[in-house]
C-alpha cells in the first residue's frame, strides 16, 4: 500500500528542512556550542540552546571532533533550553566514548535536561551535577581516587 511514497520523505533532512522552514528560524540560531581547555588532561564542552531533532546532528559532529583519548570530559548542559529525545543520543556518544577508553566525564545539568532523564528514567545512567564547580572537583577527585560525593540526585 505505501510502496509508491518515497522514503527520502520520511528522512531527518525533509524533516531538517520543514521543520526550520516552518519556524523561519536559522537552526544556527537554536543551539551554540563551544569547547573549553580546563588543563592539559580536562576540556569543558558547553552547549546553549536547544538539542532537537534539527540541532542534535551538529552537537554531536562537534563532539566527536572534541573527543580525544587521554582527557576527561564536562558536557555542560546548563544553558540547555529544550531538549528531545535526540539530545540522549548526544549523552550516550559521550557515555560510550569515555567508557570506552576509560577516562570520566561529567554532566552539568539543567531543569531541562533533568525533567527529560528522569521521565525516561535515565537518571542515574550518566554523572549529573547541577554545577560545573561539582562537575570539575569530581573529576579532578577522581584523578585523585576518590569518588564524587557531589553527584546529584534527581529528584522530584
Amino acid at each position: 500500500m505505501y510502496k509508491d511514497i518515497p522514503i527520502e520523505r520520511f528522512s531527518v533532512r525533509s524533516t531538517y528542512t520543514s521543520r526550520s522552514s516552518f519556524l523561519d528560524v536559522d537552526p544556527a540560531e537554536l543551539a551554540t556550542f563551544r569547547a573549553e581547555r580546563i588543563s592539559s588532561a580536562l576540556v569543558l564542552i558547553a552547549v546553549r540552546g536547544e538539542l532537537d531533532l534539527s540541532t542534535t546532528p551538529s552537537v554531536r559532529s562537534f563532539l566527536d571532533c572534541q573527543l580525544v583519548e587521554g582527557r576527561k570530559y564536562v558536557l555542560d548542559f546548563s544553558a540547555v533550553d529544550f531538549i528531545g529525545t535526540d539530545g540522549l543520543s548526544v549523552l550516550f556518544a559521550m557515555d560510550a566514548h569515555c567508557g570506552g577508553v576509560g577516562e570520566g566525564w561529567a554532566l552539568v545539568t539543567s531543569r531541562a535536561v533533568r525533567c527529560l532523564l528522569r521521565a525516561t528514567e535515565l537518571e542515574s545512567r550518566f554523572p549529573a551535577f547541577e554545577s560545573t564547580g561539582a562537575a570539575i572537583a569530581s573529576l579532578r577527585g577522581a584523578a585523585c581516587g576518590s569518588e564524587g560525593a557531589d553527584e546529584l540526585a534527581i529528584s522530584q
